[in-house]
C-alpha cells in the first residue's frame, strides 16, 4: 500500500443530527416506543464510525504509521475507510452492529424518528 499523507477534516462532514435525520433513527429512554432495526447496509455507518474514531485520534495527536506505536501515537488504521484492509473494516461494522447494546447500557434504545 502506498503511503498517504492525510489530515483530519476541518469540520465533521455530517453532524450527528444530520445522520439521525437521514437514518430516521434517534435515541429514547421511553420503553413504550418500539425499537428500530439498523439498516441492512452498514457500510455508510461503518465508514462514519471509522471517521469518528480517526477524528478523535487525530485531535489527540495520533497519526498514520505502518506499525502501531502507542508511545509515539502512531497507528496503521489512521487511513480513510476506503483504504483500510477488510479485517479493519470488519471492526467498524461490528461496532455499528452493537449500537443497540451500547445505547441500552446507557439507558436508551434506538427508535424510529417521529
Amino acid at each position: 500500500m502506498p503511503l498517504l499523507l492525510i489530515s483530519p477534516p476541518a469540520s465533521e462532514p455530517v453532524s450527528l443530527a444530520e445522520a439521525k435525520a437521514h437514518l430516521r433513527l434517534t435515541l429514547s429512554d421511553d420503553a413504550s416506543r418500539p425499537a428500530a432495526s439498523l439498516p441492512a447496509d452498514l457500510e455508510p455507518m461503518a465508514e462514519a464510525e471509522h471517521d469518528g474514531w480517526m477524528r478523535h485520534r487525530a485531535r489527540n495527536g495520533w497519526s498514520w504509521a505502518a506499525t502501531r506505536d502507542d508511545a509515539a501515537k502512531h497507528h496503521p488504521s489512521m487511513l480513510p475507510y476506503a483504504h483500510l484492509p477488510e479485517q479493519e473494516k470488519h471492526k467498524d461494522r461490528s461496532n455499528v452492529r452493537h449500537y443497540p447494546e451500547f445505547a441500552a447500557r446507557a439507558g436508551y434504545r434506538i427508535v424510529p424518528l417521529g
